[in-house]
């Protein structure tokens, strides 16, 4: 027999979503068991639906009070779960390119510095989507491997903003995940699959996600103190065993995933064999090892030229090898999925004055539209941007650290200026 209710039945306190609610309900209209009325009303399956309500209409309702009688076009409409035009996903076009210099121009366009690692990371982007297409028209295993990217760079040089500008420049779906958050399948935390669902969350349609990045942030917090020592005494389940985990994503074709055991889990199957991961970090202290390196080769007259220590930071990380990640606390099966190591320099003054000045994108043009809502006109002294520039260069911190800064020096006269957002006439001009 069907249960009819009103709309109203259906979303008040929840009801439906709680066994107890349920249960008590059904007793008092003396239906059957309450777990099918729970798995029709939380729209699980569309099968298991229309199984569990195919009843005659002779019956529908029948020996009901009125106001428990769903109406018929809610009724159906719940149970054709028929989707509005303008709730369904759009297609997203995937862009190809024809040259990794182009692919570099692109990029060029919204990433300011940083020329060497966006040739390199263009280049590797590209030799991807070219292995894609070689394996397109293969059945089976892949015929060339993936070559995933780890990205190496100061705080604030813009990692995270290279790799958004390259999803969306492609065209494709980008999933930003912070490896810190995810533990080893069992414990408390969450499992390294949450990154493909993020990802199919942000995918316009099947293909942008099959040729999605996904980008693992402070991946150098998963560094082991001792990547030999997995005894269960020392177990490790935020560091070497996320990078155990995360194997069977950096190199799968077909993953499957049940997102709980609850009754509102979802299963997920996917094909990644496309999917791009790029993993980032700073790596403090990745720097000491590559010396270490250097110092403790051998010193005679077979020292070769090329052999001398670098002086700084940035030349000691373009000498990283895969030993030196070893050393700092990672897996060889796990960094040896990542082929492609890119590293980024500290942005210079010069960069930074970009940053804020480039025109319609730069930091200060954000704030000018903010005064210019407000009515007011924003000019800023060039001596303050440099003095800004100089600030975060002190800082440490970077890209990152302008917004503060600037925050700071215009908290006043942001303060000031919606005092009267409500009258739009312009006012006089606001100089720092």
């Amino acid at each position: 027999m069907l249960l009819s209710m009103t709309y109203g039945d259906l979303v008040e306190n929840n009801s439906f979503c709680r066994r107890n609610k349920l249960t008590g309900m059904m007793g008092r209209l003396g239906l059957g068991t309450p777990f099918a009325l729970f798995k029709y009303f939380t729209f699980k399956s569309r099968l298991r639906t229309e199984k569990m309500m195919r009843v005659s209409s002779s019956n529908r309702g029948k020996n009901m009070p009125a106001e428990y009688r769903l109406e018929s076009s809610l009724f159906y409409a719940i149970l054709d779960k028929k989707q509005p035009e303008d709730m369904k996903a759009k297609t997203q076009t995937v862009k190809q390119y024809k040259s990794p210099q182009a692919l570099e121009m692109d990029l060029g366009a919204y990433v300011v510095g940083q020329a060497d690692a966006r040739q390199r990371l263009a280049t590797a982007v590209y030799m991807h989507s070219k292995r894609m297409e070689i394996n397109k028209d293969k059945t089976g295993p892949a015929i060339t491997p993936k070559c995933n990217i780890l990205i190496i760079g100061p705080t604030g040089s813009g990692k995270t903003h290279m790799c958004r500008t390259l999803a969306s420049t492609l065209g494709v779906a980008f999933s930003h995940c912070d490896a810190t958050q995810y533990t080893e399948t069992g414990y408390v935390g969450a499992n390294v699959e949450e990154m493909l669902v993020q990802l199919q969350r942000n995918a316009a349609d099947e293909a942008a996600f099959e040729r999605g990045i996904v980008f693992i942030d402070e991946v150098d917090k998963l560094a082991s103190a001792s990547p030999a020592a997995t005894t269960n005494s020392s177990k490790d389940v935020s560091g070497g065993a996320v990078q155990q985990e995360l194997l069977k994503l950096l190199d799968g074709e077909e993953i499957s995933y049940e997102g709980g055991r609850s009754a509102f889990a979802k299963n997920y199957h996917w094909n990644i064999k496309n999917v791009l991961f790029i993993a980032g970090g700073a790596f403090q202290g990745l720097e000491d090892i590559v010396a270490m390196r250097y110092k403790s080769r051998k010193i005679g007259f077979d020292t070769k030229v090329s052999d001398t220590i670098p002086v700084d930071r940035e030349a000691l990380l373009k000498k990283v090898t895969t030993e030196d990640l070893i050393e700092y606390g990672f897996y060889p099966e796990f960094i040896g999925r990542f082929p492609v190591i890119i590293t980024l320099d500290d942005l210079k003054k010069d960069d930074l004055l970009n940053i804020m000045n480039r025109g319609g994108r730069g930091l200060i043009s954000v704030y000018s539209e903010i005064f210019k809502k407000a009515g007011h006109s924003l000019n800023i002294n060039p001596q303050l941007l440099d003095d800004i520039a100089e600030e975060a260069l002190k800082r440490g911190t970077g890209a990152r650290g302008l917004n503060a800064i600037v925050e700071e020096r215009l908290s006043t006269m942001l303060y000031e200026a919606f005092d009267s957002f409500e009258d739009s006439t312009p006012q006089a001009h606001s100089e720092i």
